[in-house]
């Protein structure tokens, strides 16, 4: 047991910051999902599945993990000193805003009107909404984990005040 923590931990420390930022989004998607594992063998006196609780947070939070990805996607293309196209990000950016709406649209249809999909009930529109939410903290712990690490503001930031 020792041993996979230690290796797990080599592996961790190997990451770059945004990787690390994605392992801890997965972290949060996975180990919650399994704590909610259970909730698949029990329903609500109305007959709704407790388990659409447990896949609506993997819903939200495998799109917020995707979503955290497009932005440091974009923010590479951006950065670079290439001539590359200025659409690309910005598709990617309607991309990321789509994706939220396809989500929370399919969770609010499942979980408020489950009849439009046939009955079709497996993602809790309360719980997808709540599994988006750990990217916008990861994301500001990753800004100031960066910033620490390159020990302070970057030197653009840092200008003088006259």
């Amino acid at each position: 047991m020792l041993s996979n923590m230690s290796r797990t931990a080599a592996f961790l420390s190997k990451l770059s910051t945004e990787g690390k930022s994605i392992a801890i989004l997965l972290f949060l998607a996975f180990v919650p999902f399994l704590g909610m594992l259970p909730m698949f063998f029990f329903h609500d006196p109305s007959g709704y599945p407790l388990g659409a609780y447990a896949l609506g947070w993997l819903l939200g939070s495998l799109a917020g993990a995707l979503s955290y990805w497009s932005i440091v996607l974009i923010s590479r293309m951006l950065l670079s000193k290439s001539d590359a196209p200025l659409y690309a990000p910005v598709l990617l950016v309607f991309a990321r805003l789509l994706l939220y709406a396809i989500v929370l649209v399919i969770s609010a249809i499942c979980t408020f009107q489950p009849g439009w999909f046939g009955g079709f009930n497996a993602f809790n529109f309360y719980t997808a909404a709540a599994g988006l939410i750990p990217m916008c903290f990861v994301s500001i712990l990753t800004y100031f984990l960066e910033r620490k690490k390159d020990g302070g503001a970057p030197t653009s930031e840092r200008g003088s005040h006259d």
